[in-house]
């Protein structure tokens, strides 16, 4: 395992790579030359010994050059690995190294953050309903990792790095969602996930567990219940650090982002239609109450026609409804037509109450007393003609 000092050392420029596959191909040239020109070509004809010679020796020169040129893009490191180990860093741009000894592979460089998809994953809670964690169906978002390669040769010494950040980042969602004692308190407490993320190996827990016996969240009945058991809180603090250190080993450090995870939405939309039957039930309560407190009002209130007329007037929570009080008059044209179902005929029995002897159809303009009116000019009229 290399050292952090070995792995953040500056990285070799082209200059010094190129100068240094300069050097080499002229040392190769050279050999050539003297194995050429002073032995297996020296029986020849002096002129034709040298050309040969001479050519032999820039063509190597050449061929040694081109095969070692490499190139390393710009925001990433060239990692040499000489005989399979990676020894050498480079910097961006053209480069020469060694061939057939030595290979460059790519590495994003500190300074160049890349993202990180990590899979979506259904996690049930202790209740038995799934937590959906990054699952992207049914409108859900995808949970991402920033990482930067920080010590690109531990990175190198190890196994597929980038899936075992994935699966340590999946196995710290498992145990700390897993631990939920109702899948719906995922509503109240998500950011405790990347504060447990971020936990060290042998740091002090204390504050962290605090927090945890301290989350808590609203049930059903809107009853205040812990978010975590004794046992769930144990096995989440037992596990604290392992994340950080797993990065440690790569060689990567990470940005740490509020996870995408919600409820089941089917068991969201079961609970939402629950919630509207029952909100439904508590209107339809509510108003056949208020009906009945104005029938028993009317009747307690007959011989009192100042009170029965501010009754109708009052009708609980629907507004437009309006009394005349000098003629009684009760005028339903501002109310909504389910509304005016409900109250004409109690409107009609309390004008009968009142007024016995008038029409007891609620209007739309001058009410009972201007259609009473109408009928005693209707009469004159007839009278007249008569």
């Amino acid at each position: 395992m290399h050292t952090s000092q070995t792995a953040r050392a500056r990285p070799l420029t082209p200059a010094i790579t190129l100068s240094l596959g300069i050097i080499v191909s002229l040392f190769i040239a050279s050999v050539v030359w003297q194995i050429l020109y002073e032995g297996y070509l020296s029986p020849l004809w002096e002129p034709l010994r040298f050309l040969c010679s001479l050519l032999a020796s820039l063509g190597s020169a050449a061929s040694i050059f081109w095969l070692g040129l490499r190139t390393v893009q710009v925001g990433y490191d060239g990692i040499v690995l000489i005989l399979g180990s990676p020894q050498l860093r480079l910097a961006s741009g053209n480069h020469w190294v060694l061939p057939l000894f030595c290979k460059v592979l790519e590495l994003p460089s500190s300074t160049n953050p890349q993202i990180l998809t990590i899979p979506g994953e259904k996690i049930d809670a202790q209740d038995g309903i799934p937590i959906w964690f990054g699952v992207v169906e049914d409108g859900g978002g995808e949970n991402t990792l920033k990482y930067r390669i920080v010590h690109p040769y531990r990175f190198l010494e190890v196994s597929d790095p980038l899936g075992q950040i994935a699966d340590a980042y999946l196995q710290g969602a498992r145990l700390f969602f897993g631990q939920f004692s109702q899948a719906a308190g995922i509503r109240n407490e998500r950011n405790l996930f990347i504060e447990f993320l971020a936990l060290e190996k042998g740091a002090d827990h204390a504050a962290f567990a605090r927090k945890l016996e301290a989350a808590d969240f609203p049930d059903s009945d809107g009853v205040t219940k812990p978010m975590f058991s004794p046992d769930g809180r144990q096995a989440i603090l037992a596990e604290a650090g392992n994340f950080v250190s797993i990065l440690a080993r790569l060689g990567v450090q990470v940005q740490l982002q509020t996870p995408s995870v919600r409820e089941d939405p089917s068991i969201v939309a079961a609970n939402a239609k629950v919630e509207a039957s029952e909100a439904e039930a508590r209107a339809a309560q509510a108003k056949q109450a208020s009906i009945l407190a104005m029938q028993k009002g009317m009747k307690e209130a007959a011989v009192n026609a100042n009170t029965a007329a501010h009754l109708a007037a009052a009708v609980h929570g629907i507004p437009g409804v309006t009394s005349n009080q000098s003629n009684f008059v009760i005028d339903l044209s501002g109310v909504d037509p389910e509304t005016v179902k409900t109250l004409a005929p109690i409107a009609a029995a309390m004008t009968r109450m009142l007024l016995p002897n008038q029409s007891t159809q609620p209007n739309e303009g001058g009410g009972t007393h201007a259609r009473r009116k109408r009928r005693s000019n209707r009469s004159g009229a007839q009278a007249a003609g008569k």
